[in-house]
């Protein structure tokens, strides 16, 4: 796992952008009560139980786990030339695991210009961007998804180490 730098965000909100802002997340004002240091990473989903979806390359993780008293803005950058057969750019949304199962991030919006899929964020966490499930599973190039292993939680050794 290749850990990012870490950010730190107040009360006065802020933005976030890893991987030469291949992944961004726009911070409002009032969202956080206190500072916190978010750190960023990617990871390749692993095998079942699936997500509902079609994965579209590494999910995006951000950690500390937090909710935000006003939503943010979250970005995430795709290769439209890796994208399975079938899956068209307009098809594409971001997904994230909240309570036990994959929400969509509503609304997602897709610019073919910047190549980059959006969504409103409620908290940070596992973001990974997906598209509709194949209708042929024989010919399906989608990787399944495991929460456990892309939520970040107190459970896992290296999110309680400190970062730089």
């Amino acid at each position: 796992m290749s850990v990012g730098f870490g950010v730190a965000v107040g009360s006065g909100g802020g933005s976030l952008c890893f991987s030469s802002c291949h992944f961004s997340l726009y911070v409002p004002a009032g969202a956080l009560s206190s500072t916190v240091t978010f750190i960023e990473w990617s990871v390749t989903p692993p095998t079942p139980p699936a997500l509902p979806a079609r994965v579209i390359g590494d999910a995006q993780v951000i950690a500390p786990v937090v909710s935000f008293a006003v939503s943010g803005e979250l970005a995430i950058g795709y290769d439209p030339a890796t994208l399975p057969a079938g899956v068209t750019e307009s098809s594409l949304h971001l997904e994230q695991y909240i309570g036990g199962m994959w929400q969509r991030l509503s609304p997602s919006t897709v610019n073919t210009t910047t190549r980059t899929v959006s969504g409103t964020a409620h908290r940070t966490g596992p973001f990974p961007t997906t598209s509709p499930p194949s209708r042929d599973h024989s010919h399906s190039t989608a990787r399944a998804t495991t929460p456990h292993a892309l939520e970040p939680t107190h459970e896992h050794p290296w999110l309680s180490r400190t970062w730089c």
